[in-house]
């Protein structure tokens, strides 16, 4: 495991992603993991920034395209002002020198990881036969496949377990 051990969760607006995650996200962190995320904001809406009135606010007001701040903790915040969106193998190499078993990429559906995919209405399963790697279903529906794992939606532990099991076989 390392920080190459990546899966994505995708699946349509309001399916449950970010739920799941944080589920997902206690469970593997109660066995000991350090789990990174990375989530794609598909919104509109512009990102707030959080620190403003702060040296680092300023530093970006004064023209610096990134700013970091760091604690006596080792906490990060990182704000970086890109003219061209990062792809989300640039947002994983910054996650390189980080300490973590595994990131969990929340959204990013056209990317060539392995995917979780969450299907809230049977209409969501045609995203199962559309993106690239698809390794699982997670659904309260009574859904069977042959070809994929089918987890239920509130069966975090189940499908922490899958994918410990999935990191451990790279």
């Amino acid at each position: 495991m390392g920080v190459n051990s990546i899966i994505q969760v995708v699946g349509y607006k309001n399916s449950g992603k970010t739920t799941l995650i944080e589920k997902v996200i206690a469970d593997l962190a109660e066995r000991g993991l350090r789990i990174g995320t990375i989530k794609h904001h598909g919104h509109a809406t512009k990102l707030v920034s959080l620190d403003s009135g702060t040296d680092s606010w300023k530093h970006r007001q004064a023209g610096a395209a990134a700013s970091l701040v760091m604690n006596e903790d080792g906490a990060l915040q990182l704000q970086a002002a890109q003219e061209q969106k990062p792809s989300l193998d640039q947002l994983l190499t910054m996650y390189q020198t980080l300490d973590l078993d595994g990131v969990l990429v929340e959204g990013f559906k056209q990317e060539d990881y392995p995917k979780l995919i969450i299907v809230k209405e049977e209409s969501d399963l045609k995203l199962v036969d559309t993106l690239k790697q698809v390794e699982a279903i997670v659904t309260a529906l009574p859904i069977k496949r042959v070809d994929l794992p089918v987890f239920h939606l509130n069966d975090a532990a189940r499908i922490s377990e899958w994918i410990i099991t999935r990191w451990e076989k790279k």
